[in-house]
């Protein structure tokens, strides 16, 4: 059973007339006949009879006339489907986010679905090592995550961000860097967990260790959002990313740290061993709005 087959039928069924139903298809009547005749022995009976006004239903084909134009309707509009698919205008995608690039995938993403209404995004909210386990896997398209990352995963950097102090003054004052870093030892440091923010983890150690400073930790969380609701209630201070800074209580001050091991860059990441339209015009759609800005 073929569409052509299909299609024939139908066109046949609705104007009940060979000539009319072959000029419509563009075939020769010969053409039309041996395709009606190929879906009769494939169905195992009749769906016309010929008389003198040309053709009639049979009571199959009266059974079968509206069905099998749904069915043509439904692959008519999966050919469009696959179509958009393929030029990056339909399907899904999943992108993968952390805090800090939030704001900048939020930022693209809408202005990606402008353009694209009908593709499908999800964020998966993970830090930078299980998003670059995803990418390999293609559980995730893109990922905007911190740089740099080893082939074969490709990234191009948007922009960069930097360690800040998160204090509340009505329990820890000080003044400036100099000032908070030089009692930093004294105070009570809250930190995301070891298995949270691997990488970010690590940047603090660096830092930290730079300056010869080795605070106790106080208290551990599982994200951002609960070490900036902890430093409001006076439970401790922390280290955390400039550009989570945006979901700080109004209770939290933040103190700029500058120096050694205080920045790092954070890009659009994604796997072109996988073949994908919709990623590639999204990155697209990232790179052009980079180059307007230059």
């Amino acid at each position: 059973m073929e569409l052509r087959q299909l299609r024939a039928f139908v066109t046949l069924a609705d104007c009940l007339n060979f000539t009319e139903a072959a000029q419509k298809l563009f075939i020769t009547q010969p053409a039309l006949s041996k395709q009606i005749h190929a879906l009769e022995e494939t169905l195992g009976g009749l769906l016309f009879t010929r008389n003198r006004r040309g053709a009639e239903l049979t009571p199959l084909g009266k059974e079968l006339h509206e069905q099998t134009r749904s069915l043509l309707l439904q692959a008519d509009q999966l050919k469009r489907h696959a179509q958009r698919v393929l030029k990056g205008q339909s399907g899904k995608l999943a992108i993968g986010i952390g805090l800090s690039s939030l704001r900048l995938a939020s930022s693209f993403t809408a202005q990606f679905r402008a353009l694209y209404p009908d593709v499908t995004i999800t964020f998966q909210d993970t830090s930078s090592v299980p998003l670059i386990a995803q990418l390999l896997a293609d559980q995730s398209q893109l990922g905007f995550l911190r740089l740099p990352i080893d082939p074969p995963l490709i990234a191009h950097k948007l922009l960069t961000d930097q360690l800040v102090l998160a204090v509340n003054r009505h329990h820890y004052p000080g003044h400036d860097e100099a000032d908070f870093l030089r009692q930093l030892e004294q105070l009570p440091l809250l930190r995301l967990t070891p298995t949270q923010g691997q990488r970010f983890n690590r940047q603090i150690d660096q830092f930290l260790a730079f300056h010869h400073c080795y605070p106790v930790v106080a208290q551990y969380a599982g994200d951002n959002q609960t070490l900036l609701a902890l430093v409001a209630a006076g439970l401790g201070v922390a280290i955390v990313p400039q550009s989570a800074v945006f979901i700080a209580p109004e209770e939290v001050d933040i103190i700029a740290l500058s120096g050694d091991y205080t920045q790092w860059d954070i890009g659009i990441a994604w796997n072109p061993h996988y073949d994908n339209p919709i990623r590639d015009a999204f990155i697209q759609l990232v790179l052009q709005r980079e180059t307007d800005k230059t």
